[in-house]
């Protein structure tokens, strides 16, 4: 009888020691994925902080105010250039008749 109980916790002890060793593994692999993870999710929150700041960079006003000097032909608007909509000449017929017809939306 003895010898019975004495392999019985025998093997009891294998069986637990084989679940724990690979618990143990499964733990070891899931820490190291979760460090890449953290790892990953840390150099995204830097590259995210360098596109805010490169971003913040370029949009300086004075910066823009340069570019738009240089490569655009700009000028101030001029109060002979604001019409009242009456003003605006009416469109032609074959215009008009080219136009999409438009339903208003309920």
């Amino acid at each position: 009888m003895s010898r019975r109980a004495l392999a019985l916790w025998l093997l009891l002890i294998a069986v637990s020691a084989a679940g724990l060793y690979q618990v143990k593994y499964a733990v070891q692999a899931r820490e190291s994925e979760h460090a890449a993870l953290a790892r990953a999710l840390r150099d995204e929150r830097e590259a995210l902080h360098v596109a805010a700041a490169e971003w913040a960079h370029l949009n300086r006003p004075e910066r823009l105010r340069k570019l738009v000097d240089r490569h655009l032909d700009l000028a101030p608007m001029a109060a002979t250039q604001i019409v009242d909509l009456a003003d605006w000449p009416a469109l032609p017929t074959e215009t008009a008749d080219a136009l999409p017809d438009t339903e208003p939306r309920p």
